[in-house]
C-alpha cells in the first residue's frame, strides 16, 4: 500500500507546485454554454454569470436572432492589473474578446461592479460573432456599446463630447480594422467608440428601434464614400440622443449557481490558449506541457503549438492522442490527416474515418477515404463511401467521376447498403 501511494504523492507534488507558479486561486462557474474562471471571489463570479443572464434575457426580446444559437465561450477574470498585466492587448482596454477554434474568450482585468460594462460589451461580442456575424469593426464595436448597454453617465459623456464637435474623419473611422493604429492613442480610441456607438444608435432608430439582422448587411455597406450620410445620421441622433437600452432593466435572476475550484488543468488549457493567441509561445508551451499531463482537452492545443513552431512530427502525436482520447474535434482531426499524408508512417484511414463519425457532411474527408480505399483494393468499401456523396466540391469533381467508374466496374452487381 505505501509503494501504491507513491505515484499519487508524486502527482499531487508536481500539481501543488505548478499551482504555486501561478500564484493563484481560481474559482469556476458555470451556466449553459458559458464558462468562467477567475481569481476574483465566489459572489463576484455569481454577480457576473447573473449579468450576463441578465442582458441575454433583455437582448431574447429586442433582437432575438441575436442569442438563438451561442457558442462555447470561456470567461477569465483576473483580480487586478499585476495578474492581467501579462495578458493585456493594449494599455486602456479592461478587457478583450477572441474567437478560436471550439470555443471564444472574453478576458477581464478585474470582475468587480465596475466592470460589469466591459463584461456586457464583450459577451455581445460573442453573440454577434456565435451569430454568424462578420462586421465593419465600426458597426461591430458600436453595436456592442449600444445592446451592451452602456451605462446612463457614460453615454451621457459620449453625447457631450460628440456635441462639442469632436470627431474623427469619417473616411478613417468607418475603414478601421482590427488592430488599427487608433487603439493606440486613447484620445483617438474614445473619438472611435463614441462615434461608432453614436452611428450605430441612429441606424437602430432609422430602423423603429429594432435590430433586424436583415439590415446588418445594409449598416455594413456603409464606407468612405458614405461620409454625408454618416453625419446626416449622427445629427439626428444627437438631436434627441435616446440610447435603444436605456427602458431595459437588466433585472438578475436567482440561481442556485455552484462555484467551485477550478482545476488546475482547466487554468493551464485556457492560459495556455491565450499565451498563444497573443503571440507568447515560451509562456504557452509551459502551460500547456502542464495541462497535458492531467487535462486531455489540451492536447489539441499542444498540437496546434507544435504544428505552429514548425515541430510536425510532435504536433501530430499529440493530435494522435486527442483523437484516442476522442478529446479531438473535426478541424483537428482534419489536421491530423493532412500531417498522416505528409509524414512518413502516416496512416490516414482511421482518422478520416473518425472524421466522417463526427461529421458526416465533410464530402471531401469521405472522398479522400474513398481513395485510401482504392488505393487498397477494398473496392467496396470505397463503393459504399462513393454512394454517399452528395455534391462532390468543384476540385475534387474530376476524381469522383473517375472513381465512380472504377470502383462500379470492380464490384460489378454487388450490393452496398446506401443511405437517404
Amino acid at each position: 500500500m505505501r509503494q501504491a501511494a507513491i505515484p499519487g504523492l508524486l502527482l499531487w507534488a508536481l500539481l501543488a507546485g505548478c499551482a504555486a507558479a501561478e500564484e493563484r486561486v481560481w474559482l469556476r462557474a458555470a451556466q449553459g454554454q458559458v464558462e468562467l474562471i477567475t481569481t476574483a471571489g465566489a459572489d463576484e463570479a455569481r454577480e457576473a454569470m447573473e449579468e450576463i443572464e441578465a442582458l441575454r434575457a433583455a437582448l431574447s426580446e429586442a433582437a432575438p436572432w441575436l442569442v438563438r444559437s451561442p457558442g462555447r465561450l470561456r470567461i477569465v477574470a483576473f483580480s487586478g492589473e499585476e495578474e492581467f498585466a501579462e495578458f493585456r492587448v493594449n494599455a486602456h482596454s479592461p478587457a478583450w474578446f477572441a474567437g478560436g477554434p471550439g470555443w471564444s474568450a472574453i478576458v477581464m482585468g478585474r470582475l468587480d461592479r465596475d466592470a460589469m460594462p466591459a463584461l456586457r460589451h464583450e459577451f455581445v461580442h460573442y453573440l454577434l460573432r456565435s451569430s454568424g456575424c462578420r462586421l465593419p469593426l465600426w458597426l461591430e464595436e458600436g453595436l456592442a456599446d449600444a445592446l451592451s448597454p452602456l451605462p446612463k453617465r457614460e453615454a451621457e459623456r459620449r453625447i457631450r463630447l460628440l456635441q462639442g464637435g469632436a470627431r474623427l474623419p469619417w473616411d478613417g473611422l468607418l475603414a478601421a480594422r482590427p488592430g488599427a493604429a487608433l487603439y493606440d492613442d486613447w484620445e483617438h480610441a474614445r473619438l472611435f467608440y463614441a462615434q461608432s456607438w453614436a452611428l450605430a444608435e441612429a441606424l437602430i432608430h432609422s430602423s423603429g428601434g429594432k435590430l433586424e439582422e436583415t439590415a446588418l448587411a445594409e449598416w455594413s455597406a456603409l464606407g468612405p464614400d458614405h461620409e454625408a450620410a454618416a453625419n446626416a445620421l449622427l445629427r439626428r441622433f444627437l438631436k434627441r440622443p435616446r440610447p435603444v437600452g436605456r427602458q431595459w432593466k437588466l433585472e438578475a435572476r436567482t440561481r442556485d449557481l455552484q462555484v467551485t475550484p477550478a482545476p488546475a488543468g482547466l487554468v493551464w488549457t485556457v492560459l495556455g490558449r491565450l499565451s498563444m493567441q497573443l503571440g507568447r509561445l515560451e509562456a504557452a508551451e509551459a502551460r500547456l506541457r502542464r495541462a497535458a499531463l492531467v487535462w486531455p482537452e489540451s492536447l489539441t492545443l499542444v498540437g496546434d503549438l507544435e504544428s505552429r513552431r514548425g515541430r510536425l512530427a510532435a504536433a501530430r502525436e499529440a493530435w494522435r492522442k486527442a483523437m484516442a482520447l476522442d478529446v479531438a474535434d473535426t478541424r483537428t482531426l482534419l489536421r491530423l490527416a493532412v500531417l498522416e499524408q505528409d509524414l512518413p508512417g502516416g496512416e490516414m484511414t482511421p482518422v478520416l474515418e473518425r472524421v466522417l463519425e463526427k461529421d458526416p457532411a465533410q464530402e471531401e474527408a469521405r472522398l479522400a477515404l474513398a481513395s485510401q480505399y482504392i488505393r487498397r483494393g477494398l473496392w467496396l468499401e470505397a463503393r459504399q463511401r462513393l454512394s454517399e456523396v452528395r455534391s462532390a466540391p468543384p476540385r475534387w469533381a474530376g476524381f469522383y467521376e473517375q472513381a465512380v467508374a472504377l470502383v462500379w466496374k470492380k464490384t460489378g452487381g454487388a450490393e452496398v447498403v446506401g443511405t437517404n
